[in-house]
């Protein structure tokens, strides 16, 4: 059974791999100077990360900041789940539950779930499709991905997820 689920799970990466690429190297370290994909001033990269395919995320000291700043402002939960998704970059990337397609941004969100105050929440790492290796920002997601917003092109269930 356990070989099963790795299979479905294998199909399903196979599938996204298309869309997201695998082993794709972001040709930068940590302290180089890039350009913003959106907006075209100049930042420094603070951190570069591995996802699950093996494609490299860039995190940039613009993005780090504006994450920080909105953690001051918004509601508790989402503080905490921002909080959260930007000091545990690595692990969302690398682990994820969930990667979905947000048809209003032009963006692909990878996911993943942890408890906040005993409801099921997500921590979500924003790619802009323009550029798949830069991170646009960190975001707190309830759970609920109806509607023709969000489209899940991947799920993977963990024990302890919810």
């Amino acid at each position: 059974m356990k070989a099963w689920k790795g299979l479905k799970d294998w199909k399903r990466k196979a599938e996204l791999i298309k869309v997201l690429g695998v082993n794709q190297k972001a040709g930068v370290k940590v302290g180089d100077e890039i350009e913003h994909p959106l907006h075209g001033f100049k930042t420094k990269v603070v951190a570069v990360y591995k996802d699950f395919l093996g494609n490299e995320r860039v995190l940039t000291e613009h993005t780090k900041r504006h994450v920080e700043e909105e953690i001051s402002t918004d509601e508790r939960w989402r503080k905490e789940v921002r909080r959260y998704g930007l000091e545990n970059a690595d692990r969302v990337l690398a682990e994820p539950n969930l990667v979905l397609e947000d048809t209003h941004r032009g963006a692909y969100i990878i996911a993943k779930a942890f408890k906040v105050r005993g409801k099921r929440r997500f921590a979500g790492v924003v790619l802009p499709k323009s550029n798949l290796h830069y991170i646009l920002t960190v975001q707190p997601m309830s759970g609920k991905f109806e509607g023709d917003r969000y489209i899940k092109l991947y799920e993977r269930k963990t024990e302890g997820s919810d």
